[in-house]
């Protein structure tokens, strides 16, 4: 709070008698300034309508003490902001959509977590506009609806076709393994919501059909480090993914030795030659 120092009474801050009002000027991280409003969730006033926006009242005597016309208690709520988010699954070798290929979404605050599965054009939005959140909420079908809100409780927000299927946060999104996308390295990333009613376009999601990684260790110690010894065997283990069946592919690995004027020389240290049959993500080592 910031303003003119209250009044005082004997070190008591006190409200002088007369009108007031109380304005909400900064909401939280997360929510939304407007709308905001006040309800009395205390006194004896009887029912008393939502005061949305700026509250006005009067500070009146009441005995030997001032208080609220209405009551002294009340609550201010916010709304939280919502936004969406919508992507478009391809095959990066034919940019080509991909369809049946499904995906789970979580929050990284709550742990939530819901799936989702891309249409005949590789697309999915999880916008109302797409797919009504309350149409088979969180079935994770192509043309269901989705749907965030559990509380701390447990308790499930009311779906609002009307909002955001998503509140402020960040989210892991993961492809998850399925027929459409055999063979290839599967997506992982984040998405965050900041704006409310805004759809984050996260564009096309593509995998690597061929990839390749190596780890090389030495044979004797199993780590990255070998003695200086006149003989070292090196197993270089090569991983591979999303070879393509029917066609045969050679690796050939090679060794870099420092000499003593410092140029490098290098010596053929291995080779593999192989078909790709029926499994085609495996690993070899030289």
């Amino acid at each position: 709070m910031s303003g003119d120092p209250f009044y005082s009474d004997g070190g008591t801050f006190i409200l002088p008698l007369g009108t007031v009002s109380i304005e909400e000027v900064g909401a939280p991280v997360g929510y939304l300034l407007d709308p905001v409003y006040m309800q009395l969730i205390d006194g004896s006033a009887g029912d008393v309508e939502k005061a949305e926006g700026k509250y006005v009242s009067q500070v009146i005597q009441n005995g030997s003490e001032a208080a609220l016309d209405g009551g002294n208690a009340y609550a201010v709520a916010d709304s939280v902001i919502r936004g969406d988010f919508s992507l478009t699954k391809i095959d990066r070798n034919t940019q080509t959509p991909l369809e049946g290929v499904r995906f789970k979404i979580t929050s990284n605050t709550t742990g939530e977590s819901h799936e989702f599965t891309t249409d005949a054009n590789g697309q999915y939005s999880s916008c109302s506009d797409y797919a009504a959140h309350s149409h088979n909420t969180n079935g994770g079908n192509i043309g269901d609806g989705m749907w965030f809100g559990l509380n701390a409780d447990g308790v499930m927000a009311a779906v609002d076709d009307d909002s955001g299927a998503l509140p402020y946060d960040t989210y892991t999104i993961e492809e998850l393994k399925c027929d459409a996308n055999e063979g290839k390295f599967l997506y992982k990333g984040t998405v965050s919501i900041t704006k409310d009613q805004y759809v984050v376009n996260l564009g096309n999601i593509e995998n690597a059909d061929v990839a390749v990684s190596t780890t090389a260790k030495d044979e004797a110690s199993g780590t990255h480090y070998a003695k200086a010894d006149s003989e070292v065997t090196i197993l270089d283990t090569v991983e591979y993914i999303g070879l393509k069946k029917g066609l045969e592919y050679r690796l050939e690995a090679e060794t870099e030795e420092t000499l003593e004027n410092d140029e490098p020389e290098y010596r053929k240290a291995g080779r593999r030659q192989r078909r790709c049959a029926g499994q085609c993500n495996q690993e070899v080592q030289t």
